[in-house]
């Protein structure tokens, strides 16, 4: 009698477990609550003349390397270009403008979004 009980208690979970992965199959898109990665890059253009002018709210960015000295205290970050060259292009989600070298936070949810600006120290 206990092995029967097991066995449909296995078979019920084996159900929910596929049920669950369709559910996962099925959903597209930016999953809610699901963390994601940030990266620190600037705002760029191969020369300046190529910059886009105001209005704009889309600009190539190149990715940041950051690191500051671990111990307590008032610590000076540095930040070190990735590339010489653009490394993607990233939509500002407020759509403001940002002048070119504008330090940013940014994720990728299938393109790059700019999440938000910071001022290096």
């Amino acid at each position: 009698m206990k092995n029967l009980s097991t066995k449909r208690r296995l078979d019920d979970l084996d159900r929910e477990f596929a049920r669950l992965r369709g559910l996962l199959g099925q959903s597209s898109g930016a999953r809610v609550g699901r963390p994601r990665d940030i990266f620190i890059a600037k705002t760029w253009s191969e020369s300046v003349g190529t910059y886009p002018a105001d209005p704009a709210d889309t600009f190539e960015i190149l990715f940041q390397d950051a690191e500051f000295t671990e111990t307590v205290g008032d610590q000076t970050p540095t930040y070190t270009d990735l590339s010489a060259d653009v490394m993607a292009i990233a939509h500002d989600i407020s759509g403001r403008y940002l002048d070119r070298g504008t330090y940013v936070f940014v994720t990728k949810i299938g393109q790059w979004w700019i999440l938000d600006t910071m001022t290096p120290a």
